[in-house]
């Protein structure tokens, strides 16, 4: 606490405000076999019944009940399948335990108790209290590193002194119980007792929340990429002063506040034409525009060439194309060069627009 209270004051002055048993390990009682700080277990329960919790009172007893039922069932199914004396995640973290045991020495003293030893650190194993100074074995009953290096040297199986809280035949009792299915309604008895209408619905402003509310000092998600104003005291635009806005602010404004100026619109599609008969740009020649013209000019001639004329050009084109292949050849050269003639004077056309 000291080293905390010298790098950050704030943080060990609320610390001090609660009680050690309920954020430091080493206070926590060895009776429960539980080193979790988080309420992990709450949150998870909390996205199991997701789906129900916008439901009717009912209908949402009715979705948590048939969901338990079904998840006890599951896990009973489960674990019934499963061949071994503890259950599945704990032999995982044993089996890391036994990884770890390997970089330990163990020093015997003769009364049930053992120095561990290892190249960073020093701890004292009790195998008769299954206790450990580093107390990773007291709060989960799950034996440490330490511990399993202890049981080696005795001889004797990790397993052995795994708490019995862990064991399959204790995960099969706890879900021994079943829960009961129940009729439909129309079997339910009838009840002399007045009907309980639901209140009236009336459909509230904006969109509905669905969202649990936060408290004041939980941290926010940091997965997510919402920027809001929340702890952030905003100051008014146009008076600076704090607590309101610059609509409805009604003091006079500060003349030493800053001064956005709006960004314009831009107007890339008004050009300038030089055509005798002007005439708003339509799509296509817009896109004429971007594709014929280069960058940096601000004043340029568009060929005015319309849809229709396009679609004369093209065939017109299809039709001297065509009656050049079917043709003989005696009447090639000549329909070559009225083809050649065409495109001089189409290309004329373009350059006398470029050049007004």
């Amino acid at each position: 606490m000291s080293l905390l209270k010298s790098l950050h004051v704030d943080a060990h002055n609320w610390m001090t405000k609660y009680p050690t048993n309920t954020w430091s390990k080493h206070t926590f009682s060895p009776r429960i076999k539980c080193d979790i700080l988080q309420n992990d277990i709450a949150e998870t329960f909390n996205s199991f019944i997701l789906d129900a919790r916008d439901k009717l009172i009912i209908t949402m007893f009715e979705m948590i009940r048939r969901l338990l039922m079904q998840r006890f069932v599951a896990k009973k199914e489960g674990m019934e399948n499963y061949r071994g004396p503890k259950c599945p995640r704990i032999q995982t973290k044993l089996e890391r335990a036994k990884l770890e045991s390997r970089n330990y020495i163990c020093y015997v003293t003769g009364d049930g108790r053992f120095e561990v030893e290892s190249p960073w650190e020093r701890e004292v194993v009790d195998l008769n209290s299954q206790t450990c100074t580093c107390k990773f074995w007291d709060l989960t009953g799950i034996p440490c590193g330490h511990g399993v290096a202890a049981a080696y040297k005795m001889r004797r199986t990790p397993e052995e002194y795994v708490d019995p809280y862990y064991s399959t035949s204790t995960f099969l009792n706890a879900y021994s119980t079943t829960i009961g299915p129940v009729l439909g309604e129309e079997y339910w008895p009838p009840t002399n007792c007045n009907q309980i209408l639901p209140p009236e619905y009336k459909t509230a402003p904006g969109r509905p929340k669905k969202a649990r509310k936060r408290a004041e000092d939980e941290p926010q998600n940091p997965f997510t990429n919402t920027n809001t104003r929340k702890g952030v005291t905003t100051k008014c635009g146009n008076c600076g002063n704090p607590g309101n806005n610059c609509r409805s602010c009604k003091g006079p404004a500060n003349p030493n506040r800053k001064i956005y100026k709006k960004k314009k619109k831009s107007k890339h599609w008004r050009t300038i034409y030089r055509t005798d008969d002007y005439h708003l740009p339509t799509k296509l020649e817009r896109v004429l525009e971007r594709m014929l013209m280069p960058r940096g000019f601000i004043k340029f001639v568009l060929i005015p060439f319309t849809i229709k004329s396009l679609v004369r050009l093209l065939f017109f084109a299809t039709t001297l194309l065509y009656y050049f292949v079917c043709t003989d050849f005696t009447a090639t050269v000549l329909q070559v060069m009225c083809f050649g003639k065409l495109i001089g004077f189409i290309n004329e056309i373009g350059r006398t627009q470029l050049e007004v």
